[in-house]
């Protein structure tokens, strides 16, 4: 006896038609063993029909479950998705950072070198009128 094959309905049926057979006192009266297996047989008939009722919940349920599988295992594919992204911003701040730091070097060595600069052609400006002047004293 399986109650989820057995359509409870059609086996109250039965019973409706053979109602004195599984009524409890006349059960009893019949056998001592009748009694309980009556009892039995009604109960597993009422349980076949709260299956047939909720069969359609469980059957939503189980749709339901299913989307929500799939719903996490998308949120797990997109969390790791997410992570690999945030990876790469880290390693592209990193990288951002040491080139940004590298400029500046650059930028601050650059001035020193044009301050450099500045200050020899001064001085190759000041040299151009001492080999002027030595120039002129030799002849």
């Amino acid at each position: 006896w399986y109650q989820r094959r057995v359509r409870g309905s059609s086996v109250e049926a039965l019973l409706q038609k053979n109602k004195k057979s599984f009524d409890p006192k006349i059960a009893k009266r019949a056998s001592l063993a009748a009694a309980p297996l009556a009892s039995w047989v009604r109960a597993n008939v009422q349980f076949s029909i709260v299956l047939e009722k909720i069969g359609p919940l469980e059957a939503e349920q189980k749709g339901l479950m299913k989307k929500v599988q799939k719903s996490q295992m998308r949120v797990n594919n997109l969390e790791k998705a997410l992570d690999v992204v945030e990876q790469e911003v880290a390693e592209m701040r990193c990288r951002f950072d040491k080139r940004t730091t590298e400029a500046s070097r650059l930028a601050i060595e650059l001035d020193q070198a044009n301050e450099t600069i500045t200050a020899a052609e001064n001085l190759v400006g000041k040299l151009v009128g001492e080999h002027t002047r030595w120039t002129t004293q030799v002849e």
